[in-house]
């Protein structure tokens, strides 16, 4: 049986007030129009999630509420703001069975990192607000690698 694994970096947040911490800022106009180039693209994607796990960060938050405004519920994990990768693969390890798509939000360098494992290639960049859709194996032991088949790799700039 296959499950798919989602994940989607922020999309650009905005610089233009100094005074917010990191984890406050929020998106930046570019931002906003790179998620809705983005969504028209993604909204067959959406409609298969079953849980969306994601960094607690303003821009995250937003960049969920842009492209997935009717997902009821976001599990929020401060976990993912600082960005290791071994919560993420921790996190992916613990799904139930049942859960069939899962999405995970969050920044960089972990989401980039993440698709290396599951891809096992370098990748030279994951843009904000870019989407990288696997397909793996569920019914895996937990010693085997995550390693998965790229579906789709979504990237703003695709659209411009």
């Amino acid at each position: 049986m296959l499950r798919k694994i989602i994940l989607l970096r922020h999309a650009k947040s905005s610089w233009e007030d100094p005074s917010l911490r990191d984890f406050d800022r929020p998106l930046s106009k570019r931002g906003m129009k790179d998620t809705k180039l983005i969504k028209v693209h993604i909204t067959s994607l959406v409609k298969e999630v079953d849980e969306i796990y994601s960094s607690p960060s303003i821009r995250t938050s937003q960049t969920i509420n842009e492209l997935v405004p009717a997902f009821s519920h976001v599990n929020y994990l401060a976990s993912l703001y600082l960005g290791d990768i071994s919560i993420v693969l921790s996190l992916l390890g613990s799904i139930q069975t049942r859960i069939k798509t899962v999405m995970i939000v969050g920044h960089n360098p972990c989401i980039q990192e993440m698709m290396e494992i599951i891809w096992q290639k370098p990748v030279e960049k994951f843009p904000t607000c870019a989407v990288a859709v696997f397909s793996l194996q569920i019914g895996r032991s937990k010693t085997d690698k995550l390693i998965g088949n790229l579906e789709k790799f979504i990237k703003p700039s695709d659209f411009k």
